[in-house]
């Protein structure tokens, strides 16, 4: 469970809308375990969580002292990061099932402890185990598993995103990416972001400077969407246009050396060279390893740091 990580701003989602959705997607897992649908589509199932949470209490009032219980009731705990993370990423990852399985497993096991059982009993904890491998194996290839979630459900933009993003970012795929995150910025900011990056990469300066301010707009302190743009500004040779944007870069990420870079090769190819030494020399003081803004210093100054 430590291991789990929670997106921020996960406790500000519906809690009971959460929990009956990973409840349906337990169910419809159990009916059939053989799925590979890895990123099932979010839908707040209140109702569903005012039962299940009901159910919950009961349970646990009714564990007390009774061990195979227990482990049920402690299966159900497993899956509340999960349903607090799927109402904040709009996906149920079907990855965290596999713990719920083990733990139901642990608490017939110890049932069969207590009690003698029929020998057929124990197919049961044999079963679970073997789904729990089959549920972790699924989840050695994300790639695959996105993939899978897309083509199931091409409108999905959720798992547009994680696929864009998987093209983009591990394979350099821009031209496949870029569409994919048109179809993930109606949900996740960061589709956005990264597709400003992707035209960039594709030489598309006037995609980016048309779309650009809409999505630096829409993510208000994100220095990536005008850092982009005052790249791409910078590249489409208007120097005053980049010369303001990547002044809002600076001020969206004051601590990140490269944006004070950025902001220093644009005001030196402008010729204020006194601002633009200035800002080398503060990209410098948050990272003193930058060779680039040791070169650019150097250049605009006429003298070389040790």
């Amino acid at each position: 469970m430590l291991d789990m990580q929670v997106p921020f701003g996960a406790a500000s989602t519906d809690p009971l809308g959460a929990l009956g959705a990973t409840a349906v997607r337990g169910v419809q897992l159990a009916l059939v375990p053989s799925s590979v649908d890895a990123l099932a589509q979010y839908y707040s199932q209140t109702v569903v969580g005012v039962l299940v949470l009901a159910l919950g209490l009961a349970l646990g009032v009714a564990s007390w002292g009774r061990p195979a219980l227990a482990g049920i009731c402690a299966a159900a705990l497993i899956l509340v990061p999960n349903a607090a993370a799927a109402a904040q990423n709009g996906l149920i990852g079907d990855r965290y099932y596999h713990l719920t399985l083990a733990s139901l497993a642990v608490g017939v096991a110890v049932l069969g402890g207590r009690r003698r059982l029929h020998p057929l009993a124990w197919s049961i904890p044999l079963l679970l185990a073997a789904l729990t491998f089959v549920r972790a194996g699924d989840w050695q290839n994300d790639e695959k598993l996105f993939m899978h979630s897309l083509a199931s459900d091409p409108d999905n933009p959720y798992a547009a995103f994680h696929v864009g993003h998987d093209l983009h970012i591990r394979k350099g795929d821009c031209p496949s990416a870029v569409p994919l995150y048109e179809v993930g910025m109606t949900v996740d900011l960061r589709a956005g972001t990264n597709l400003l990056a992707c035209l960039l990469d594709l030489r598309r300066y006037e995609d980016v400077l048309a779309r650009g301010p809409k999505i630096a707009e829409l993510s208000p302190g994100n220095p990536g969407p005008p850092a982009n743009i005052a790249r791409a500004a910078q590249r489409s040779g208007k120097f005053e246009l980049a010369e303001r944007w990547a002044h809002e870069a600076v001020d969206r990420g004051r601590g990140n050396a490269k944006h004070f870079v950025l902001l220093a090769h644009i005001l030196a190819a402008r010729g204020k060279l006194d601002e633009a030494a200035a800002a080398y020399g503060r990209a410098l003081e948050l990272d003193p390893d930058s060779e680039e803004a040791r070169a650019g210093l150097a250049g605009v100054t006429g003298r070389v740091l040790e």
